[in-house]
């Protein structure tokens, strides 16, 4: 699979200096020594390759080099990087995503939602238990009641916690999803999916989006 990512990485970055984009082949020629250096043949060494790409990318956001994070994080996420499928995908952007976010809110609010989401999210074993998990939390929050005649001061924090479980629910629900579409084959849709284990009936469909992530005043959920 590398000699095949680096083949087309090639043609990439080529077609780039052909066009006179000698900074952006240069990006793509650096990603081409990176791909060559990792091991994409087993679980094993994927979730390595996982784990050292999302490091990097916490180390780069830590030393406030942000464009070097950004190139990092569009490189990562772009359609040529096929050794990660969808759900880890989704799963690595929420993680990088929530991390750059949480560099900019206080530790103990960060610390709070992380206890909210923890006590009220437990043993969903599919997609659909997940939601109806996530919604009860979310309608428990109420984040958007929370907002109105709010100084403004506090409403963009609650924006910024709310930007925050969008981040942790597609970090959590990733793997669920991505079991729900092997399991169906079809793309997983809050609004309509039915579960996948006989007998168990579908959650009403929520009152929006789950993964919007609004919700609660932080206190005691």
């Amino acid at each position: 699979m590398n000699k095949n990512i680096l083949t087309e990485l090639k043609n990439i970055a080529n077609s780039l200096d052909d066009n006179g984009f000698y900074k952006e082949a240069n990006v793509i020629s650096k990603v081409m020594v990176r791909v060559a250096a990792k091991d994409f043949s087993t679980q094993e060494g994927l979730r390595k390759v996982y784990n050292d790409d999302l490091n990097q990318y916490k180390a780069l956001v830590d030393a406030g080099k942000t464009q070097e994070a950004t190139n990092l994080y569009n490189g990562i996420l772009n359609s040529f990087f096929s050794q990660y499928n969808d759900a880890m995908k989704s799963a690595w952007r929420g993680q990088a995503d929530r991390y750059r976010l949480s560099k900019s809110m206080p530790k103990e609010l960060k610390e709070r939602i992380d206890a909210v989401i923890s006590n009220n999210i437990k043993g969903a074993k599919n997609i659909q238990e997940f939601d109806a998990q996530w919604n009860a939390m979310s309608q428990k929050l109420n984040l958007d009641s929370a907002m109105n005649n709010m100084d403004p001061r506090n409403a963009a924090q609650i924006n910024q916690i709310k930007a925050y479980l969008k981040h942790s629910y597609d970090v959590m629900s990733a793997k669920l999803k991505a079991d729900y579409s092997y399991q169906t084959g079809l793309k997983y849709r809050p609004e309509v999916s039915k579960p996948v284990t006989k007998g168990t009936p579908a959650p009403p469909p929520p009152p929006q989006s789950a993964n919007r992530g609004s919700g609660v005043p932080l206190p005691s959920v």
